[in-house]
């Protein structure tokens, strides 16, 4: 922020505490505000500063305290930067598949489903599409042939289109996708159902290929980037607390430290 000068006008002043340019554009930038962003900020200012102006009624004892902790707190924040300038450009990011499916593996009671997941197609079409006929074979994926031409039709007719069969997802989230009521949910998962219907002016087709209970273990391809940040994280976390160690070390050897006798 730009120092006091005919360059960095006055915003707003309570007393002694002074809101300049360059600090108001500070608070804007920091802050998340949903309209008015400036007058949001300066508002938010001027209650920083009504709380300030009480500081002096406080007793002597109460200053110290407050002074102590903001010292404290200013050296942790510091040391926190530091420490986030550092582990910025020590970080290893790379994660081998090797270790997660080691820590996939480990931790297999963290990976457990809350829901059905399947592996799917689905497909929503005009109810006056052409070749409808065709679809309703087609999205049965009973001939090799069938997926090319699902996919080709989808591609030219579909309003809503989803089939990768590397791919899990969560039954509850195809059913926001397909308005499927009053049904057996363990039941028709289970019966890797296939079924089409006609409503309000669609047609949805379902093919459920494979599914996993709830409750069981998440697949290893469902939770790679789970498990990925998850490593990332204690990574962080070990650099952290060498790096909290080290800091304290180097100032040690590069600053003169002397202890007085009371």
């Amino acid at each position: 922020m730009a120092c006091n000068s005919k360059n960095d006008p006055k915003i707003a002043q309570l007393d002694d505490h002074v809101l300049r340019e360059s600090e108001l554009n500070y608070i804007i930038e920091k802050g998340s505000w949903d309209n008015d962003s400036e007058n949001q900020a300066i508002d938010k200012w001027m209650k920083q500063a009504i709380i300030l102006t009480y500081f002096d009624s406080l007793s002597t004892e109460q200053q110290d305290e407050i002074n102590y902790k903001l010292k404290d707190y200013k050296a942790s924040l510091i040391r926190y930067e530091i420490e986030n300038i550092r582990i910025e450009r020590m970080l290893d990011t790379v994660v081998t598949e090797k270790e997660m499916l080691e820590f996939y593996e480990s931790n297999k009671k963290d990976f457990e489903l809350s829901d059905f997941i399947v592996k799917v197609l689905y497909l929503k079409v005009p109810y006056n599409a052409p070749d409808i006929d065709k679809a309703n074979r087609w999205y049965m994926l009973r001939q090799p042939k069938d997926t090319v031409h699902i996919t080709d039709y989808a591609n030219k007719y579909a309003a809503n289109f989803f089939y990768n069969k590397e791919k899990w997802v969560y039954f509850d989230d195809i059913m926001k996708e397909i308005p499927l009521e009053g049904i057996d949910k363990e039941k028709f998962i289970l019966n890797k159902t296939k079924t089409s219907f006609e409503e309000n002016g669609y047609v949805y087709y379902l093919n459920i290929l494979d599914y996993r209970l709830k409750n069981a273990p998440s697949p290893f391809s469902m939770e790679k980037e789970h498990i990925k940040q998850r490593i990332l994280t204690r990574r962080i976390t070990q650099l952290r607390e060498t790096l909290s160690k080290q800091l304290i070390d180097e100032t040690i050897e590069k600053h003169e430290i002397r202890y007085y006798n009371r």
